[in-house]
């Protein structure tokens, strides 16, 4: 639904107080953006966007290398710099993190504000094929229908990183936990 004139809370494009209308391609990944817990109820409104908008769309460099181990070109640099601001844009920031992770895209959607952009597009990252959308005018897409979900089962997937960590055992008289 749309966000309260003065009572939006802080978002990765908006800081606490300045309401931006979020949307997602993907109906399963816009209600995973809220962070839901099993058995939560979660409103899903559609919209309807009220007329030609401008967009940054943030996606196109998505499989860019973070890291540039050569002078790269210029058309390399620009995919570079894009792919991190997506990366910036689409990397979940939880709610026990500092508000102050969002300080960058935030500074970033002011600028592409200014430039008289009308929002900005960016992957989600709870979907492969889902774009999140953040748009600057809450007046400029209608909410048509609205729909209620139960959270009724969450699915979690995990790959093992590449930093393995070992822990030193150390004798102890006391006992050993099992689990």
């Amino acid at each position: 639904m749309k966000p309260l004139e003065g009572r939006a809370t802080e978002g990765r494009a908006n800081p606490k107080g300045i309401p931006m209308l979020y949307l997602c391609t993907n109906k399963d990944a816009a209600m995973s953006e809220v962070r839901p817990w099993l058995g939560s109820m979660v409103s899903l409104g559609y919209f309807e966007v009220m007329r030609d908008l401008v967009l940054v769309d943030c996606t196109r460099n998505t499989n860019q290398e973070a890291f540039i181990f050569s002078d790269p070109g210029t058309s390399e640099w620009d995919s570079a710099v894009w792919a991190e601001i997506d990366r910036a844009f689409t990397t979940p920031v939880t709610k026990t993190d500092d508000s102050g992770e969002y300080v960058a895209t935030q500074i970033l959607v002011e600028l592409f504000r200014d430039a008289g952009f009308d929002g900005i597009a960016y992957r989600s990252a709870f979907g492969e094929k889902s774009t999140n959308l953040a748009l600057f005018d809450l007046e400029c897409a209608t909410l048509t229908s609205c729909q209620l979900h139960e959270v009724s089962g969450v699915k979690m997937n995990f790959r093992e990183r590449d930093n393995p960590y070992w822990v030193r055992r150390t004798r102890s008289k006391s006992k050993r936990a099992q689990f």
